[in-house]
């Protein structure tokens, strides 16, 4: 590949295990910062995704800034990872606070579908996009994509769900 990866299965493991270190720490931080959550939700959100990216980014340039590229590259998955489920978990109480209960089965099987869809989706995008560009350069289009996104969510009325202010912090889904 020549973008520095070809380091075999086990670092790629190692890798992947970050992004769940994170998703554990992500899960506690949100877990012990319930109100924020629940009062800017939207902007929680953002944050996650903005973290995301962070990590992301981090990931694709590190390996080329410091000396001991691996142990860098786990701590900015391990963000990722971190963001990842704080939005997550900032979404999916969204819906389970705002979707009726006569209703909520057809929406989670909704969200679930999409959410299914999306992994191969994922994964048939990614691997000729690894092919041709590398895994750097795919993770780190990944991490700017996810940092353009929350440069455009302020945008949108979903930025202020949870805030006091927002009309949208008393809807259901009907």
């Amino acid at each position: 590949m020549g973008d520095g990866t070809a380091h075999g299965s086990v670092v790629f493991a190692a890798l992947y295990g970050a992004l769940f270190v994170g998703v554990f720490i992500g899960s506690i931080l949100v877990g012990s910062a319930g109100s924020i959550v629940d009062r800017h939700r939207g902007k929680v959100i953002t944050f996650g995704v903005s973290l995301t990216g962070i990590g992301f980014l981090l990931a694709a340039i590190l390996p080329s800034v410091v000396a001991y590229p691996f142990t860098f590259i786990f701590g900015a998955i391990a963000v990722g990872g971190t963001g990842n489920a704080i939005m997550k978990i900032a979404y999916q109480t969204f819906l389970q606070s705002t979707v009726p209960d006569d209703k909520r089965g057809r929406v989670f099987s909704l969200v679930r579908i999409c959410s299914s869809v999306g992994t191969p989706l994922s994964v048939v995008l990614a691997g000729p996009l690894v092919m041709t560009v590398g895994s750097i350069a795919t993770l780190g289009g990944m991490g700017g994509l996810l940092l353009l996104s929350c440069i455009i969510m302020p945008f949108t009325p979903l930025f202020n769900i949870g805030s006091s202010t927002s009309e949208t912090s008393s809807t259901t889904v009907n």
